[in-house]
């Protein structure tokens, strides 16, 4: 029948109260897919380690949305009482940045050696029978996991061998090619396996998402196989912002979200700002909210910026959305090496404001490019060009009252519903 219900299980580590984008993919799509005629069952982690917690997001979740939770080995709590880390959640900062201590050395071997493919691979070692039986039990038509981590893709080819089920590879990020799997210290027997465990999951998909072009090219080339690859890109949720209007103020305001590890600190930037004059300065406000690196504050002291930029941990989504819908510029750090295809998710939001998106990399990212071309939204720069003169145009133009004028019509396809049809005409084919 053509008005049949249908019925996707999607797995996910990530799921609220945790906070960031990762959690918000899959959130969105489960909250749209009804609209397109699936409905969803999640079953994700009970009591995670997530690197933010965000219990706003629990209002996204529909009161009848049916969620398993089960019970996972987690080794990060291993790693805690190891090293003696005090802090109720770890920052992903912390797992991939080396700070020269021979703990965190000896940490990241441990992580990178210990846990294959993966140190969220507890979950599926521990429940796979019983995902087995929810399985049996929902019937659904399609399963759909979302990575990172990658681990929990090994549910698919499980239960792909031993029940025939379709399901979909969602990936958030690249896996082997990520960046923070370079210089990862792993012995090279284990790199091989890890080469084979990729491309062992790409081939059991029946198909794959990927949040940008590059990406779904990367992976269709390792399999050789680009009719079952697909890119669904992160979004923005028009509800979110729909409640919020922009308010004036006496202050050029600019504003980084999300987290900001070593590699993204651009010191050219901060420079720039401290080489702006005494006047300008007085009339900007900069604020950096999410997981931040230590050596961002100190960039701050080196440039005596403490007036002009505030650095605040982790806030409510609801906050964050607020603040750059209140903003002149948005500024986007993407990591350095980290490869074609990256766009932050945070990006999506920042379009869906219209207000000036300022994007920094360190080579060419033809897909951010592309993306910030067709919607006017904006420019991308390089971690080492000279910003001042960029500045003082743009905080001019404010103070003669040039607005930035986004195409809002070209905008619109990035909206997480937008990009949940795409999603659901995926699973539809699959079906």
């Amino acid at each position: 029948m053509e008005n049949e219900r249908k019925k996707v299980l999607i797995i996910t580590y990530y799921w609220p109260p945790a906070g960031g984008p990762g959690v918000q993919r899959v959130l969105k799509f489960v909250k749209y897919l009804p609209a397109f005629g699936w409905e969803p069952v999640v079953l994700t982690v009970q009591s995670g380690e997530y690197p933010a917690i965000d219990k706003s997001l629990l209002n996204d979740i529909d009161p009848t949305l049916k969620v398993y939770k089960l019970k996972t080995l987690e080794p990060f709590r291993l790693y805690k009482a190891l090293f003696k880390k005090k802090e109720d959640k770890i920052s992903a900062f912390e797992l991939v940045n080396d700070d020269g201590k021979f703990s965190t050395k000896i940490s990241h071997f441990m992580r990178n050696n210990f846990f294959i493919p993966d140190a969220r691979v507890g979950f599926y070692l521990r429940n796979k029978k019983k995902i087995k039986k929810i399985v049996a039990r929902e019937n659904p038509d399609v399963l759909l996991i979302s990575s990172p981590p990658p681990s929990l893709l090994l549910i698919g080819k499980y239960l792909s061998e031993n029940i025939g089920i379709k399901w979909v590879a969602d990936f958030r990020d690249p896996w082997i090619d990520a960046f923070w799997e370079k210089n990862n210290n792993r012995v090279k027997y284990l790199q091989k396996k890890m080469v084979k465990i990729e491309l062992e999951i790409l081939k059991s998909a029946d198909a794959i998402s990927c949040v940008s072009p590059a990406i779904t090219k990367s992976l269709a080339n390792k399999i050789q196989n680009h009719k079952k690859t697909y890119t669904i890109f992160n979004g923005f949720d028009h509800t979110d912002f729909s409640s919020i209007e922009k308010q004036g103020s006496d202050k050029f305001r600019m504003s980084f979200i999300g987290g900001l590890g070593e590699s993204q600190i651009c010191e050219n930037f901060f420079e720039g700002i401290a080489s702006l004059p005494k006047n300008l300065q007085k009339n900007i406000e900069i604020k950096i909210i999410g997981n931040i690196h230590d050596g961002v504050t100190d960039i701050i002291k080196k440039y005596n910026l403490s007036k002009t930029v505030k650095v605040k941990r982790y806030q409510p989504h609801n906050y964050v959305i607020s603040r750059i819908i209140n903003s002149e510029l948005l500024l986007l750090f993407i990591a350095r090496n980290s490869g074609e295809g990256v766009i932050s998710g945070k990006f999506f939001e920042y379009l869906a404001t219209g207000n000036e998106i300022l994007a920094i990399t360190d080579g060419p990212n033809e897909n951010l490019n592309d993306l910030l071309t067709s919607c006017q939204a904006g420019i991308v720069k390089q971690y080492d060009d000279n910003f001042l003169n960029y500045l003082n145009i743009k905080i001019g133009n404010w103070q003669e009252k040039k607005k930035h004028v986004s195409n809002l019509e070209a905008i619109q396809k990035y909206s997480r519903k937008e990009q949940t049809k795409v999603l659901s005409q995926l699973l539809n084919n699959l079906k």
